[in-house]
């Protein structure tokens, strides 16, 4: 079937080539990243938002496209593509290429002056653009987006996202990972193994304002974090948390609830050396689940989702509270007692004597987050209040059994807390386990189990109990 592609002809001569076709916008930087990089003689695509071409070579092709996605770097790309002879043979565009010119403000005139041209342009188009540029869009338009506390978790996501054509800055105080991110970029290993240029600054390099900011770091000084962050949203920006326990309530008295995200994160990371990081989960177990507080628009909840899809899937939840409880559970389980016994998820999961606390310890934030009015969200598509609450003996056999076929996924896990042990920082013991008794309390439910969790951390934390398999003993009373 021939096509005839009808306009002006920007590099004039004679082709013939097979086409390669793409029915969606061509993301230069996303499509040509890997190849360019590692040296791929056919030059495969590696958008993989771009189910056309995906993995398809590029190189000696008429490459058939709509438009391309990218302006200033998508010229770079394309300079750098060529200098190294791996270019398509032409490029055959079904949308009109046309000049953009930046806009400059004529007072009190109706009109507005592009630069390079005595072509008058609409006022409405230049506030268009003035509005964009105060609600901190960037000058492609797209969101302005940062990942405050760009740890683990953080540095992953965000090499996901700018893998994806997302630009977004990582902001960590930790220099020595802000300077092997900018030399080196992010280098993401366990599970994967990719490397991609990312933009990493540290808290005093910020430029506001954000439309969306991604807060990764610990619970320990929230308050201070967030009233920080606070100046920092455009008018209508968004903090999204991705922090452990129920941090939202906290963070919407700062920033107000249509300002407040919440996102609980189904997968695992650690970081290896400065710039480089391991994903523990396996690539096809990796979710997110969000839903934002009173007075979040639908609108911004699309975009934040859009943007987290760059890496894996996000389930939109109406029920956040139970979401947030379904991960309290989780962590407060494995997070808790693989700091107990210092190690990963695996060991809590798979060691008969660590998994019989580990099945009271579910069944405790089951019966206290029922007591707070929580209904448990599935996670990944898992009711855990069926499998994992029981009421008689035989039940919590069938539980303990069930453990580590449902954490088979995650066992490389390695607890935030204990890797903040292992380097000499407090952990985060209170707004995990934590939560769970002060909830307890609060609604008249015993926690023995996760009450005897605290107080082991805490003690590992000031070095009285070392880190070790042995502390599980220290629960044979409770049994």
């Amino acid at each position: 079937m021939a096509k005839t592609f009808k306009g002006r002809v920007v590099v004039p001569g004679t082709v013939t080539a097979k086409a390669l076709v793409s029915h969606g916008g061509f993301n230069t930087l996303a499509s040509y990243q890997s190849a360019l990089m590692f040296g791929d003689k056919d030059v495969k695509c590696g958008d993989q938002n771009n189910p056309d071409i995906y993995k398809k070579p590029m190189i000696g092709v008429a490459l058939c496209l709509p438009q391309t996605i990218g302006s200033t770097t998508g010229g770079m790309v394309f300079y750098t593509a060529g200098a190294l002879g791996k270019l398509p043979a032409c490029m055959c565009f079904s949308k009109p290429i046309r000049r953009r010119h930046p806009l400059r403000r004529v007072d009190g005139d109706a009109y507005a002056r592009c630069r390079f041209s005595r072509r008058r342009v609409p006022r409405i188009c230049q506030d268009r653009h003035e509005r964009h540029a105060r609600r901190g869009w960037d000058g492609d338009g797209r969101m302005k987006c940062a990942i405050y506390g760009a740890g683990s978790l953080g540095t992953v996501l965000g090499a996901y996202m700018t893998k994806g054509g997302v630009p977004v800055e990582l902001v960590n105080r930790n220099r020595a990972h802000v300077d092997a991110l900018r030399e080196k970029g992010a280098h993401i290993t366990g599970t994967v193994d990719f490397s991609t240029p990312v933009t990493a600054i540290t808290p005093e390099e910020i430029t506001a304002p954000y439309d969306v900011i991604f807060l990764m770091t610990k619970q320990l000084h929230n308050k201070e974090v967030v009233t920080f962050l606070k100046p920092l949203l455009a008018p209508d920006g968004v903090i999204v948390t991705f922090q452990n326990g129920i941090p939202e309530p906290g963070i919407a008295e700062i920033v107000g609830e249509s300002h407040t995200i919440g996102c609980v994160v189904e997968w695992g990371a650690t970081m290896d050396a400065p710039g480089e990081c391991v994903l523990t989960s396996d690539p096809d177990s990796l979710s997110f689940h969000m839903g934002g507080m009173q007075g979040v628009s639908d609108a911004k909840l699309a975009e934040v989702r859009s943007l987290l899809e760059k890496m894996c899937p996000v389930a939109m939840e109406d029920n956040l509270l139970g979401a947030r409880w379904s991960k309290l559970l989780i962590n407060a389980t494995f997070s808790g007692l693989g700091t107990v016994v210092g190690g990963v998820f695996g060991d809590v999961s798979e060691k008969k004597d660590a998994r019989r606390v580990a099945v009271r310890c579910m069944k405790e934030c089951i019966d206290v987050g029922h007591a707070a009015g929580a209904t448990f969200a599935p996670v990944q598509g898992k009711d855990l209040t069926k499998l994992f609450y029981y009421k008689n003996g035989f039940k919590r056999a069938i539980a303990e059994l069930l453990v580590p076929i449902a954490m088979k996924k995650h066992r490389a896990i390695e607890p935030s807390m204990l890797q903040d042990l292992k380097k000499g920082k407090p952990c985060e013991i209170d707004a995990i386990n934590g939560v769970v008794c002060e909830w307890g309390r609060k609604c008249g439910v015993p926690t023995p189990i996760n009450d005897r969790i605290v107080e082991i951390v805490k003690k590992e934390q000031t070095g009285e109990l070392p880190l070790e398999e042995k502390n599980i003993r220290f629960f044979d009373d409770l049994l």
